[in-house]
């Protein structure tokens, strides 16, 4: 019995033994552990999410109870990593679903621990793993932060290695921010064993790259001594976008649009290959970029110069998708559909869709004249003057006032007319009223003509200045209902499903096909009853061209669409952030403004030293001549003709009214 209870004390204390040590890591294992920890604190834990990933294991290595198991190091490493930071954590492990339906922002980091698997070598497992991230399109980020972990000492050619898992990382997955952590040798010291870890990265402009992976770089050396781990202070995710990248040269696909695409010339070098030189507002930013990061840039041909916008943008999204070029432009909208290609920078022009309509014509000035009043108002105007006629002739005649001597101008009905008409004009009478009577009501009828003739010569100015215009079509609604022809251009359908668009299915006026968007707008500017569809940047540039201005441009109150232009790369493009970071230095100084401006102002100047400028349009002066004073001319003449026939009428009276005397 007693060497039976000895038995069962010594498997006892055998499992205590198993059970209190299975739980501790190898001296290694914790160095390893304690640098991620560290690592993934100072530069991991900032993004509003972290990833591991983790390989499997056999059911021997994985057992809970195995010494040193390489699933003890995940789960202390994630004990330590959930004790210092309050971002979420999530697993992802090879085969597993867990994450599917996790919605978290794209821009995280990630630390992939690597470990070789059953029956597959460490780059295999690492494909297998970021295989198992790509899944999860919501997840994962070509342009985050990843971290590779190695956790078993001993790698051969640790350099050879290191490049072999960039390649992948770079040309498999597009990763560009990699790092990675390759356990190197441990060294005897005098306070113990010091535990070296190396960690190699790539620099894509550095050496002569140009983009392309040609060496990695040894970047850092951790050192594990004295349970703390001891760097020179390097930062591990440095900024992978230099100031200069030396002229390299950076590929561009694009179409020619007016104003934002112009091309000047091209030229044919050695060996057959067309050179393409292009101007514009878009391109104006490119060679901001390029003056400022020390690049080449390099136009690719285009296969076709007469095709549609809509196939124009695929064309241009294909290249960069495919990698036959880095930058795609050419009036490229923040649309989700063109994400789908290639990553956007910020937008630096913004474009707005507008029905362009005929302008409000100015209404005649002889009928300007005439609706200066309205129709009762002239009659009013009417009455009063033959009322107060009447009114002299009363009073002057009246038995009260025969006491009194009055003027005989009042006592005649037709002198009293003549007396009216003149105050009403402006014109001074001949003789002034006598009686207390006849003056205060002269008086009241000069104050009510001196009131007519100032709103009068007040509206009759203001008209000669800015004449009235016609009703101008201002809403959707007037335009359907205006009878004018819409000139539709082919490419309008395919575009409307980029912009969710389709009121102008809803038109009922008549309609156009029209090729040529130059000839469409040529038509409206010459002042036809047509409306257009056009953006307001390429309408303007348009209307100066043609030597007019922006007053010639006239639309409705509503956009159809607004829409930021912006350049496309592809989502691993390494110069993304700091293409993004000087276009906006450019939006602040307004350097896109500023070219557009003096393009604007040169081709004003060019169509004005040809003859061709429109000076009706541009004249910021009114000239007032004797042109705008016709009416009152004609007023003149017609009043002395009238007086003229009353005087001929007069001698033939007084003659004839002499011979029937004699007789």
């Amino acid at each position: 019995m007693g060497i039976i209870r000895k038995m069962n004390t010594f498997c006892m204390f055998l499992l205590v033994l198993d059970v209190t040590y299975s739980h501790c890591l190898t001296r290694e294992e914790s160095a390893l552990v304690l640098c991620v920890e560290e690592i993934a604190i100072s530069y991991l834990t900032e993004g509003p999410a972290l990833m591991i990933s983790l390989p499997t294991t056999s059911s021997e290595v994985s057992h809970v109870h195995s010494a040193g198991s390489k699933l003890q190091v995940a789960d202390k490493l994630l004990e330590h990593i959930h004790k210092r930071t309050i971002s979420p954590i999530l697993i992802s492990r090879q085969g597993s679903d867990s994450t599917q339906n996790i919605l978290t922002p794209t821009h995280q980091s990630y630390i992939i621990l690597l470990w070789p698997d059953e029956a597959d070598d460490l780059t295999s497992t690492l494909r297998k793993l970021l295989n198992n991230i790509v899944l999860l399109d919501n997840i994962f980020n070509h342009r985050g932060k990843f971290l590779i972990v190695v956790t078993d000492f001993g790698i051969q050619f640790p350099n050879n290695f290191a490049m072999n898992i960039t390649e992948i990382l770079r040309k498999d997955y597009g990763i560009i921010n990699s790092l990675i952590m390759v356990p190197n040798t441990f060294q005897p010291t005098e306070n113990g064993e010091e535990y070296i870890f190396d960690f190699y990265t790539w620099f894509p402009y550095e050496s002569e790259q140009c983009g392309t992976l040609k060496e990695v770089v040894l970047l850092e050396r951790y050192r594990y001594g004295n349970d703390r781990c001891v760097s020179t202070g390097t930062s591990l995710f440095p900024s992978k976008t230099p100031l200069n990248i030396n002229g390299c040269p950076i590929r561009i696909s694009t179409c020619e649009i007016h104003p934002n695409i112009i091309k000047t010339s091209a030229y044919e070098e050695e060996g057959d290959s067309v050179i393409y030189q292009y101007r514009g507002a878009e391109i104006e930013y490119l060679l901001l970029l390029s003056e400022a990061m020390n690049m080449t840039v390099k136009f690719l041909p285009t296969t076709d110069d007469k095709m549609l916008l809509s196939d124009c943008f695929f064309h241009v999204l294909t290249s960069i998708y495919t990698g036959e070029a880095e930058i795609a432009m050419g009036s490229l909208p923040l649309n989700f559909r063109a994400v789908s290609f290639g990553d956007p920078t910020v937008p630096y022009i913004y474009n707005s869709y507008k029905w362009y309509v005929p302008c409000a014509r100015p209404i005649r000035k002889i009928d300007n004249v005439m609706n200066i009043f309205t129709a009762s108002t002239w009659l009013a105007l009417i009455l009063v003057l033959a009322l107060s006629s009447l009114s002299f002739w009363a009073i002057a005649n009246s038995p009260s006032t025969s006491s009194i001597q009055e003027s005989r101008a009042y006592k005649s009905l037709s002198q009293t007319f003549n007396y009216a008409w003149a105050v009403l004009v402006g014109v001074s009478v001949a003789q002034m009223p006598v009686t207390f009577r006849m003056r205060g009501f002269f008086f009241l009828f000069v104050c009510y003509c001196f009131a007519i003739n100032t709103i009068f010569q007040a509206f009759f100015t203001s008209y000669l200045i800015e004449p009235r215009f016609d009703k101008q079509i201002g809403t959707f609604d007037d335009l359907n209902t205006s009878g004018i022809t819409y000139l539709k251009h082919p490419s309008l359908s395919k575009l409307a499903l980029y912009i969710n668009y389709d009121q102008h299915e809803k038109l009922r006026i008549p309609q156009e096909n029209c090729e040529n968007y130059t000839e469409c707008m040529l038509r409206f500017l010459e002042g036809t009853d047509v409306t257009v569809m056009v953006t307001d940047i390429w309408a303007e540039y348009f209307a100066f061209t043609t030597g007019r201005d922006k007053s010639s441009l006239c639309t409705i109150d509503e956009n159809v669409f607004t829409m930021g232009l912006a350049m496309y790369v592809p989502k691993d493009f390494p110069l993304l952030q700091r293409f993004n970071a000087l276009l906006r230095r450019c939006l602040e100084a307004g350097l896109g403004q500023k070219y557009w401006s003096e393009l604007t102002w040169n081709e004003s100047l060019h169509k004005y030293h040809q003859g061709d400028s429109d000076n009706e349009h541009d004249s910021m002066y009114f000239a007032f001549t004797t042109f705008h004073l016709r009416i009152a001319f004609c007023l003149l003449a017609f009043g002395g003709a009238m007086s003229c026939i009353a005087f001929i009428a007069e001698l033939i009276t007084k003659h004839f009214g002499q011979l029937f005397t004699v007789e």
